[in-house]
């Protein structure tokens, strides 16, 4: 499982979407396209791969009726480990 987690949030857009709901707390699906989504193809791509992932593992809420995007119940500890492994210089001796 921890895994497949790391998989989920191993993707700049994922990372993007993340950094978004970090700063924004609830983003309505508009924002997330006008913001971070240049092509129809990265929309079709969030709104097929990218949310649906990081809504089942928790790290966020979507709420599709609603059209609209919050912190899951990982939301934290995954951004708590993204900055984490941010922070490792692999170039260290």
């Amino acid at each position: 499982m921890q895994g497949e987690l790391l998989e989920a949030v191993n993707n700049e857009k994922r990372k993007e979407i993340i950094a978004l709901v970090a700063t924004m707390g609830k983003v309505e699906i508009d924002t997330i396209f006008n913001v971070l989504c240049e092509t129809k193809k990265e929309k079709v791509a969030c709104m097929h791969i990218h949310l649906p992932k990081l809504d089942d593992f928790d790290i966020i809420n979507w709420r599709k009726k609603k059209e609209t995007v919050s912190k899951g119940e990982k939301f934290d500890d995954v951004v708590s480990t993204i900055d984490y492994i941010s922070d490792i210089d692999l170039n260290e001796d």
